[in-house]
């Protein structure tokens, strides 16, 4: 895979651009197997996004058009031994600050995800799919707060919150439940997103997350149920105090509520307490630049499965982890 990008700062009167602009290429081979086809795929893609600002208002829109080449490794006997295949893509994004700390912003965004080796074949089946490109659209508004000398002197605050929709339709990689050959009509998902973090200037602070979300996935028959791939409800709390740019302490309290294993079958809430340090060396020499990590994960040994994993494949125990990391 090859990626060729090019960043251009530039103003058009009153407007200021940060545009990135460039080209992907990449290619991809597998052989032939009893249980998946072999072939290559090469793809080429042409990008551009351009963030452009005119006072209180950013204005970002994106485009990026693809074009794949699928060729089978063995003679699919009547049937294309190559499949081409292109498509345009795109989106928009606008936010507007109200110059106190408060902005808004939404987007909207349309993506193709075009056919793969392993729908090549010579089966009915498979030449549908090779035929149909996956496609999404997904829009996406919400709100920022950001400010310092909130509740005391010398702290930060930012709260930022979005609601989000997607859909999913002409579905080639998700079949009905119990079939091999009948796909999707179409997954629609739903949810809203929370992040706020607030620090003080002793060097405490705490950071807020969570998710909540639902997804439906629709049968051909007009049958829906629950979107297998839904994530789970999630909230997390971290509890820090940062002593200059040496050590970082934390606490981090992880809940999952929602859940399901990879049968859909339900599952009970989940908690998970992790314990992290950073400390970097204020030191000359080989420790200079040096940053070196600590932290306990699943600190109490929460014994549970997974949100969409295995029945049968418990998630791991407490665990212990060290890093060290230079830069030069």
């Amino acid at each position: 895979k090859l990626t060729v990008n090019n960043r251009a700062l530039f103003d058009t009167g009153a407007v200021s651009h940060d545009a990135v602009a460039g080209f992907e290429s990449q290619r991809r081979e597998r052989a032939d197997q009893p249980s998946a086809p072999g072939g290559t795929d090469e793809r080429f893609a042409f990008f551009v996004v351009n963030e452009m600002t005119l006072r209180h208002v950013t204005l970002t829109p994106a485009l990026r058009y693809e074009r794949s080449s699928i060729e089978s490794a063995v003679d699919l006997a009547g049937a294309p031994n190559t499949h081409d295949e292109d498509a345009l893509m795109g989106g928009l994004a606008l936010t507007y600050d109200f110059g106190d700390g408060i902005s808004v912003f939404g987007s909207a965004a349309y993506t193709v995800g075009l056919p793969i080796i392993d729908d090549l074949g010579v089966s009915e089946i498979a030449q549908r799919r090779i035929g149909i490109s996956e496609k999404s659209h997904t829009f996406e508004l919400g709100a920022e707060y950001t400010g310092s000398d909130v509740f005391a002197q010398g702290d930060t605050f930012t709260i930022r919150g979005n609601l989000y929709e997607t859909e999913l339709w002409d579905i080639t990689s998700y079949t009905v439940a119990g079939s091999m050959s009948t796909e999707l009509d179409r997954v629609e998902s739903r949810g809203f997103e929370i992040e706020a973090s607030y620090g003080m200037a002793n060097g405490f602070y705490v950071d807020v997350a969570g998710h909540l979300g639902e997804g439906t996935e629709f049968n051909p028959d007009g049958t829906d149920s629950i979107w297998r791939n839904s994530p789970a409800d999630r909230a997390q709390l971290t509890l820090g105090r940062k002593w200059d740019e040496t050590l970082d302490l934390s606490w981090e309290m992880v809940h999952a509520a929602d859940r399901r294993d990879a049968l859909g079958a339900d599952l009970s809430d989940s908690t998970v307490h992790n314990l992290r340090a950073t400390w970097k060396p204020e030191a000359q020499g080989w420790l200079e630049q040096t940053e070196v990590r600590f932290g306990i994960e699943n600190v109490f040994d929460a014994d549970y499965v997974g949100h969409l994993s295995s029945p049968s494949r418990k998630a791991p125990g407490r665990a212990f982890k060290v890093s060290l990391t230079k830069s030069f």
